[in-house]
């Protein structure tokens, strides 16, 4: 993946300290799904980080220690998990190879919390 590696010490000064909005993908190196999911994410935190939107992206490996802490710390189970963070705050984990528009509307409802549930699913399914 294209995006930075969290370890504790990121996960503690980002999450804990600076209590950013920001989105977790847990991967395993040899699981084929993960592989599927991580062009997605790289794609779309470059489209983020292109249009100055107020979202940072980070990557773990469930096999590192620190990984799998925090990774058990939210009761997770399976990989690949997308894991959304607002303000320092787990907010939903969404397992699986995410297509672009599932991801991008998930981080769209980071940014505006008071968005519907219907209007974040509106156009992912058609």
């Amino acid at each position: 993946m294209n995006i930075p590696e969290m370890d504790q010490a990121v996960y503690e000064r980002a999450i804990k300290e600076n209590k950013e909005t920001c989105v977790i993908v847990f991967t395993k190196e040899s699981c084929n799904v993960c592989k599927k999911l991580e062009p997605v994410v790289d794609r779309v935190a470059e489209e983020y980080k292109a249009e100055g939107k107020p979202v940072t992206f980070y990557h773990m490996d469930v096999l590192q220690p620190d990984a799998r802490k925090i990774f058990k710390s939210w009761d997770l189970v399976g990989v690949p998990q997308s894991v959304f963070i607002r303000e320092g705050e787990f907010v939903d984990a969404l397992p699986g190879a995410l297509n672009g528009a599932v991801l991008k509307k998930e981080i769209d409802s980071l940014m505006n919390p008071k968005q519907s549930f219907l209007e974040r699913i509106k156009g992912i399914f058609s």
